[in-house]
């Protein structure tokens, strides 16, 4: 790690410094890079394909791998079930964005989510145990981009947004998003007769 890299600088001779530093800085861009090509892959194909359940599953593995950080995963009725297109892509990006502020601040080495469908709502939770912040200054004073971005992506699909967290203690993030009811096959077949 490059914790150990900065700590052994002071064994080294005055000229050989700067270099040392450098691959430390050159380790710590190469994590955050990491961390950021997570977040760019914003909709496999895989969530086309085969809904939340297995992408958020696929997630986790390689968030995983390139952090470190084990994601204890909880879901109730999730399996097979298939959102709009607009809310399985909120849902995704609540749970990676989320994520990625855990690697980034939380100095944790676990995560829980929680994903459950129930009452026409999709309830995403994300909770780490890590070094919190103050939630509302980060909110008011615009302090953090990804935060900003999850409460607009929530209020767009009509949703609510909910962050705790006390330094020292840890974050719960909580986001519900309102399942628009499904109408019945028959009711469907009326209004486009050529079907889907």
């Amino acid at each position: 790690g490059w914790k150990i890299k900065l700590d052994a600088a002071g064994d080294v001779p005055p000229k050989d410094v700067p270099a040392h530093l450098e691959s430390a800085r050159q380790l710590a861009e190469d994590l955050i890079k990491k961390v950021r090509s997570l977040s760019l892959d914003l909709r496999p194909s895989m969530l086309d394909d085969l809904g939340l359940l297995p992408a958020f599953l696929w997630h986790f593995d390689r968030y995983t791998s390139l952090t470190g950080i084990q994601v204890h995963f909880v879901q109730k009725d999730m399996e097979g079930q298939r959102f709009a297109p607009n809310l399985e892509t909120t849902a995704y990006r609540i749970v990676q964005e989320g994520l990625t502020n855990v690697a980034r601040h939380a100095r944790v080495s676990e995560a829980t989510v929680r994903v459950l469908y129930e009452d026409q709502l999709l309830t995403i939770q994300i909770e780490d145990r890590g070094a919190g912040f103050d939630a509302d200054e980060t909110l008011e004073k615009g302090l953090s981009r990804g935060l900003l971005g999850m409460r607009e992506r929530v209020a767009f699909v009509g949703g609510s947004f909910t962050i705790d967290s006390v330094p020292g203690w840890g974050t719960l993030l909580v986001v519900e998003l309102p399942v628009p009811q499904q109408e019945s096959e028959d009711v469907s077949d009326d209004h486009d007769p050529v079907g889907g």
